[in-house]
């Protein structure tokens, strides 16, 4: 079956691609520069891109984070650009977390990393 596989010139293809695409994530030096949020105060709207799909939102005095990816690599491919910010510069009283089923496997990872940083700061 794997002879046929290699034998398929579109699937051959392919993992030539996958291929090239591991090798340059991993050559390639990360750019972006990570920040301290700006905090919102009540009555302030606050965005922050954290990257990919990912923001620290701040409405009406509270903090929401949507799809948190802190993950320097995912599987095999490495993270080209650095977060927006960092999880200890999150303020700790954080409302919620907004996670979809793909931010979940980004999370898990990292989730010791939040929750020390909440137990540190006394929220």
């Amino acid at each position: 079956m794997i002879k046929q596989t290699l034998r398929n010139p579109a699937l051959r293809k392919r993992a030539t691609q996958f291929g090239r695409l591991v090798r340059r994530s991993a050559v390639t030096p990360r750019s972006g520069e990570t920040h301290k949020p700006r905090l919102a105060t009540n009555g302030e709207l606050g965005v922050t891109f954290i990257g990919h799909a990912s923001f620290f939102v701040q409405i009406g005095g509270r903090s929401v984070v949507i799809d948190p990816n802190f993950a320097r690599w995912l599987f095999v491919l490495k993270r080209l650009r650095r977060p927006g910010l960092r999880i200890a510069d999150l303020p700790p009283s954080m409302w919620c977390w907004l996670l979809t089923l793909t931010s979940i496997i980004c999370i898990v990872r990292r989730w010791r990393a939040i929750v020390q940083n909440n137990l540190r700061s006394g929220a």
